[in-house]
């Protein structure tokens, strides 16, 4: 075995060395001057074709601590059918882009806006909705009962900040070079959203220990969520230098997280843990073409696929801090978008 480590050593030496002369022209540390350092400025239109998030809850440990297993069975599952909210959904963006010689900065935002008119197909227990008014008195819970009408409208920004590091260039033939990178940043939403369920009609409670629920209204408010990525990707480019190019860029990144809630969302109520398993892909195909200022027209399209699926459980360790804090279900989710983009743009 030992011999044969030495031996690929052996071959590996040799090929590099066979380069010569010629290595500075094959590898360049970092992103070479021809392979779109500089700025860039794109406007994107286009649409989310698969927009669906499921919540389901599972066990309530106050339940069993009490002798209540029976209450499990009221557990419910929510998904965007529920909200009537399907097809697809159009959405216009902004992206900026800054590449050195060894790092990049991306920034995207991408605005969607989504309306729905349904009906509830049973009672929904909305927790923390935002500002809710009732008879001069500020609620934080609304019930829509179940066969009542409501409308759902969420206007809302896919955000994302990225920072990437490119340690090399390699351009095995020329006027083709393959740029990999290391890629981390954030994504995130951040957005408003409105439910209209009529006139308010009177206060009802639920829960144990109960808490007031407004039948009806109208509520509305903010949110935001955030999640650190990390992973890598790599670009292809297709041409001279002086002349048109095609462009291949790729990205793969994820988000495995195990902690509270507090740190990733805005939500109010109480902390939380969370076990998270986040994807992102994104592909990227521009052609560049250049002109006499230098400068450089841009023209593409983008699909990006986002995932993510997790649990949300109490933070309670014993049997009297379950009983103290009656925590309510535990959850499991999951989340998938997928989104098409047509761009153009300026690289200066």
């Amino acid at each position: 075995m030992r011999n044969i480590v030495w031996q690929g050593v052996l071959v590996l030496l040799v090929w590099f060395g066979s380069f010569g002369t010629s290595w500075g022209e094959v590898w360049r540390l970092g992103r070479s001057e021809e392979s779109g350092r500089g700025a860039q400025v794109g406007l994107r239109a286009g649409a989310i074709t698969a927009f669906n998030a499921v919540v389901e809850e599972t066990t309530r440990r106050l339940y069993d601590v009490m002798g209540e297993d029976w209450k499990q069975d009221r557990a419910n599952t929510f998904a965007m059918e529920d909200f009537n909210v399907t097809g697809t959904h159009p959405s216009i963006g902004l992206g900026y882009q800054r590449s050195g010689r060894f790092l990049t900065f991306l920034a995207d935002a991408n605005y969607f806006s989504i309306s729905s008119d349904a009906v509830a197909q049973r009672d929904y227990y909305l927790n923390d909705v935002g500002r809710l008014v009732f008879e001069g008195r500020r609620y934080d819970n609304m019930v829509i009962l179940e066969g009542e009408p409501f409308s759902f409208d969420v206007n809302g920004a896919a955000l994302e900040f990225r920072f990437q590091v490119t340690p090399v260039t390699f351009q095995p033939v020329r006027g083709f070079r393959i740029i990999p990178f290391l890629d981390a940043g954030l994504f995130g939403f951040l957005g408003r959203y409105d439910i209209d369920a009529g006139t308010s009609r009177e206060v009802i409670q639920y829960q144990n220990p109960v808490e007031d629920f407004v039948v009806g209204g109208r509520a509305s408010g903010f949110n935001g969520m955030g999640l650190p990525e990390y992973g890598g990707g790599i670009e292809f480019r297709l041409g001279e230098p002086e002349s048109a190019q095609l462009v291949l860029h790729t990205h793969y990144v994820i988000c495995r997280y195990k902690g509270s809630t507090s740190f990733l969302t805005s939500a109010r109520h109480r902390d939380k843990n969370l076990d998270i398993d986040h994807h992102n892909l994104r592909v990227r195909l521009l052609g560049e073409f250049p002109l006499q200022s230098g400068r450089s027209w841009m023209v593409g399209g983008q699909f990006q696929q986002v995932r993510s699926e997790g649990v949300v459980e109490s933070s309670a360790t014993s049997i009297e801090e379950v009983i103290a804090l009656r925590e309510r279900f535990d959850k499991e989710f999951s989340f998938r978008m997928t989104m098409f983009n047509i761009m153009a743009g300026i690289r200066f």
